[in-house]
């Protein structure tokens, strides 16, 4: 660690440190004492949102709330064409740039935005982390390495001197492997292998794929604990990667919009995190029955910087109605569905992230494409099915064809371009961007 690095990597360490101490103790809270802390965070959110708020300040948005959760039930859903519509409105005001930093979506609604979180939101969802993906799992916090097999594509921000650095001092390291031929799977399981963590964190897709992968060619790999997060853990991909790992696998249902938003304990239930997020269940409008299942409402009680109140994920879940033998009283999210991971794959059996495909269309101009969803009837063929906007002129086509071939790095795969009124959803509800009927 250079000279310059250690007085950030103890200061950043010590509020982490200090944060979840504080969350050791909270876990244990009752039901009561729980939602005493939620009333108080949610009033000082609302007082907040009210003042230093465009978008809410615009709506007359309540600034005395009654002092009971069932304000929210009052409140207007926050959707993502909200945030695409206006954004900026959503930036409080009385918090400069300096003291956010910016983050983008996944998109794989077809629908990706950019938004804005608290620096501190860095030191709160590092403490949460250490709560749940180690201490939860049975790992030490301080000094379990930890690998991350992601699926999204490399963003390098940083130097290569700063990213082994980065590295070092949060003893994590990540494994690109959003398009991952079988020969880079298995050189980057080699690699998995070398790095010895004692926790392994990944979509889940992409550990049932590596887990496939080691099988099959025998490598070895051991650590105390699987965490899988970002889409749907099925249970036959639950049983490989156990088998090839020879751990337990844990859940954890996370968002870009969020971070952890709940995580699978010792005993085996998903907990949200109460002391930081809300999260109800809407059916037809109106709060669902613990069991019932609707729509995922999100309010994240730390986002000052640009606050998400009654945020519609687009998930599908319902809360337990019954208390988790492990004696946490924070609530258990039962059952999510909807997030399922997305692939092209090719002639050649490579396997890509739809989601790196997303830039494709974000990087188009305002006002030329309102949605897109993109449908693979076979390996060589991908149809893109577009509801143009005002803006969109017959030159785009050539653009995001050549876009898309560029990412996906091929050129054995035809497209077709179907231009529409509307794209009907999912059974869910939710739009997706692919549909694949491989």
């Amino acid at each position: 660690m250079t000279n310059i690095a250690e007085p950030i990597y103890r200061v950043f360490h010590s509020q982490i440190g200090s944060y979840y101490h504080g969350l050791q103790q909270s876990q244990w809270l009752s039901e009561a004492e729980l939602q005493e802390l939620q009333v108080r965070k949610l009033e000082k959110l609302l007082a907040h949102a009210a003042v230093q708020v465009p978008y809410y300040a615009e709506k007359n948005f309540p600034s005395d709330p009654d002092g009971t959760i069932r304000i929210l039930g009052r409140l207007p859903l926050l959707q993502r064409a909200d945030l695409q519509a206006g954004g900026e409105a959503l930036i409080a005001r009385n918090l400069s740039r300096r003291e956010m930093y910016t983050q983008v979506s996944g998109g794989t609604t077809g629908e990706p935005v950019r938004f804005f979180m608290g620096n501190a939101q860095r030191v709160i969802s590092r403490a949460y982390e250490k709560r749940s993906d180690y201490e939860w799992t049975g790992n030490l916090p301080w000094s379990t390495r930890k690998a991350m097999l992601w699926g999204q594509p490399v963003r390098q921000k940083k130097s290569s001197v700063l990213q082994t650095i980065s590295e070092w001092t949060q003893r994590r390291k990540k494994f690109h492997l959003y398009q991952a031929s079988p020969t880079e799977m298995a050189r980057q399981a080699r690699r998995l292998a070398a790095y010895r963590p004692g926790l392994i964190m990944g979509y889940s897709s992409i550990l049932g794929d590596m887990a496939e992968c080691i099988l099959q060619h025998g490598i070895v790999v051991r650590p105390a604990a699987v965490l899988a997060t970002a889409e749907m853990l099925w249970e036959d991909t639950k049983a490989v990667i156990e088998q090839a790992f020879q751990c337990r696998v844990y859940n954890r249902y996370a968002c870009r919009e969020f971070g952890v938003i709940a995580s699978e304990c010792p005993a085996g239930n998903l907990h949200i995190n109460a002391e930081r997020f809300i999260v109800e269940i809407v059916k037809d409008g109106q709060p669902a029955a613990k069991g019932d299942v609707g729509d995922i409402i999100v309010t994240d009680l730390d986002n000052f910087a640009f606050p998400f109140i009654r945020y519609k994920l687009g998930d599908i879940g319902a809360l337990s109605p019954e208390p988790c033998s492990c004696g946490r009283k924070l609530p258990v999210l039962a059952k999510v569905t909807g997030r399922s991971g997305d692939y092209i794959i090719a002639p050649d059996r490579t396997r890509s992230m739809v989601t790196i495909l997303t830039r494709v269309f974000m990087n188009l101009p305002k006002h030329t494409v309102r949605q897109t969803q993109l449908v693979q009837t076979r390996r060589d063929h991908l149809e893109i099915h577009i509801i143009p906007d005002e803006g969109y002129t017959p030159e785009f086509e050539a653009h995001i064809r050549q876009g898309i071939l560029n990412t996906l790095r091929t050129s054995a795969i035809g497209l077709s371009f179907h231009y529409c009124d509307s794209i009907a959803p999912a059974p869910s509800g939710k739009r997706r961007f692919f549909v694949s009927k491989l």
